[in-house]
């Protein structure tokens, strides 16, 4: 009886313990991400593809304001700082080349992203804006990376004159 009872509270325990582990702590997936550009992004004129590049930075909670303040036209100047010693994966769309791309789940930079506790991925696009500039900045998209929030291993993203946009449905906030 009472081996019973130290074991019934020892089992207590251990599940109050991995439950306050597991609680609230978001698990970091890796995602294929497939970007496309919208063929509105064409000249009128030219029939032309502007050459846009798009970056994925995954990024831990304590670098998620310096991201998240990062001017975008700043960002995509040559020589900017912040870009080159970021680990990221850049895509490179032109006219020659304006097909989908993919950043595989399997790139090696996944691995980075993880070591680093990773749990945003900002999607960065320097795609030419025309008129007045918004508050927030629509060519910076901000998706999470926990395993919660979403049933897919492909994640679509489009590429618009106004944008970065999410395709694929995301499960809401717990």
């Amino acid at each position: 009886m009472r081996n019973t009872r130290t074991l019934s509270l020892l089992a207590g325990l251990l599940l109050l313990a991995v439950m306050a582990t597991g609680c609230g702590q978001a698990r970091m997936g890796k995602y294929s991400y497939r970007v496309s550009l919208d063929a509105a992004n064409r000249d009128p004129s030219t029939q032309r593809m502007p050459s846009i590049e798009v970056d994925f930075i995954a990024v831990n909670e304590q670098e998620k304001e310096l991201w998240q303040g990062q001017d975008i036209d700043a960002y995509f100047t040559p020589g900017n700082v912040l870009r080159a010693n970021a680990d990221k994966y850049t895509m490179s769309f032109t006219d020659q080349r304006s097909q989908p791309q993919v950043l595989p789940r399997s790139d090696p930079i996944w691995d980075k992203w993880q070591r680093a506790g990773a749990r945003n991925m900002f999607i960065l696009a320097s795609i030419p804006m025309r008129g007045d500039r918004p508050t927030v900045d629509p060519r910076r998209y901000v998706l999470p990376l926990d395993q919660a929030r979403w049933s897919v291993e492909m994640i679509d993203l489009l590429i618009k004159p106004s944008g970065v946009v999410c395709q694929t449905p995301i499960r809401p906030a717990k």
